[in-house]
């Protein structure tokens, strides 16, 4: 007995136009899943962006510190060098 056309298109390829149930639940739970991940994303992206602010003010701070006490030092090398030539004009006018 041949295969009729009716059983024919049944072994072949085919589109099902009806959604299941489980499909939908599946892709749902796919998407739910997606939309968790990007929140948590969004929200460690977010806290970098202020931890880097932070940290930039933090670096400015210490860079105005650092030239405050690069100055001081220089001062206070200047007024050394100072004394040890008045020291040594001293010496050399006895």
């Amino acid at each position: 007995m041949e295969p009729t056309t009716n059983s024919a298109a049944r072994n072949g390829w085919h589109l099902d136009k009806t959604i299941g149930v489980t499909h939908l639940i599946t892709t749902l739970t796919i998407a739910g899943g997606v939309l968790a991940w990007a929140n948590t994303v969004d929200k460690r992206l977010s806290l970098l962006e202020v931890e880097q602010q932070h940290q930039h003010q933090t670096d400015e701070h210490q860079d105005t510190l650092l030239r405050e006490s690069i100055a001081a030092i220089r001062d206070t090398l200047r007024e050394m060098k100072e004394t040890m030539n008045r020291i040594d004009d001293r010496t050399r006018s006895r």
